[in-house]
């Protein structure tokens, strides 16, 4: 590789790296071992407050409810505006239940549920285009009082990880005799967004263990890159960089000897929910590596450069 070329920006680049160096040297250690990482998935909740066609309501035990960003099942809850001297009967009339019906069919949605006290249609949709067009649509229905996504509930979204309860940077309860909520408010951000499969975040290090049982669901693949055939099928000017690159040795294997580089990734994006490992800050990203330092931990900050010059590629 041309280092002469690699030195261009130097100081923009350098920075850049200080940067993401910084900001993971401040998250809580991952144990890069074969106990491998986390991902997080909920267990369906009951929806608190909504009542079933047989008038049970959800159960109310446990701490506060967080809401999730993305509705559950594809439904909106419908409410409808009061109308005459007694609105539930009025809302239970097959008049107006057969009208409901046809705008629910007309929407591509049909009722799954009423929450006849509420004057409520638990409405469902085939996909999220349908939901949200329908429920643009019902905000400008005459007679419709309220609509919004019907939202997912859970008591709490905590990773069932097996070091989860070590992480105390992610949430601190206090657990290794710290100062309870000293910590990143992860669980409140998780609720939010747990990352995206589109972001490709690049651990530039001493390379990453791209079989880690922690880290090999979330580890980014090269889908231009044929692997081992000494071609640069994507003509990045890299040859076989399937997973992230060296330019340490100046081959297409950012493999990690050293651990550093592994754990890093796994606080930035290591699998979770999984029962095993630990919980990383953005579950759902895919991580790439590109291997600047040597075994003994050591590289320079040409290197490093152009593990920039990789990612600009």
């Amino acid at each position: 590789m041309d280092r002469t070329h690699a030195r261009r920006h130097i100081g923009i680049r350098v920075a850049a790296l200080a940067l993401v160096l910084a900001g993971a040297s401040t998250l809580p250690p991952v144990a890069a071992t074969a106990s491998g990482t986390a991902t997080v998935a909920t267990k369906p909740q009951p929806r608190p407050g909504v009542v079933s066609p047989t008038g049970r309501r959800g159960d109310h035990a446990g701490p506060p409810a967080h809401r999730e960003a993305k509705p559950g099942p594809l439904e909106a809850l419908v409410q409808y505006a009061a109308s005459g001297a007694d609105p539930v009967a009025a809302f239970e009339s097959a008049g107006q239940r057969s009208r409901r019906k046809a705008l629910n069919r007309r929407l591509g949605g049909r009722s799954t549920e009423e929450l006849t006290t509420r004057r409520t249609d638990v409405v469902r949709f085939p996909d999220e285009a349908a939901l949200g067009k329908a429920i643009a649509t019902l905000r400008k229905t005459p007679g419709v009082a309220r609509v919004e996504p019907n939202y997912r509930y859970a008591a709490q979204l905590l990773p069932s990880d097996s070091y989860f309860g070590d992480q105390w940077g992610l949430h601190n309860t206090g657990q290794a005799g710290g100062k309870a909520d000293a910590d990143i408010d992860a669980p409140e951000a998780w609720n939010i967004t747990r990352g995206s499969k589109s972001v490709v975040v690049l651990v530039i290090d001493t390379g990453i263990d791209y079989d880690h049982p922690d880290l090999a669901r979330n580890v980014w693949t090269n889908p231009g890159e044929i692997a081992g055939d000494g071609i640069d099928n994507d003509r990045n000017g890299y040859v076989d960089d399937v997973h992230g690159y060296d330019t340490y040795d100046n081959d297409g294997d950012p493999a990690d000897p050293n651990g550093h580089g592994t754990h890093v990734a796994g606080i930035i994006g290591a699998a979770s929910n999984n029962s095993v490992g630990v919980a990383g800050v953005a579950w759902d990203v895919k991580i790439a590596g590109c291997r600047f330092l040597g075994t003994d931990g050591y590289g320079d900050t040409a290197g490093a450069i152009a593990c920039l010059d990789y990612a600009a590629a």
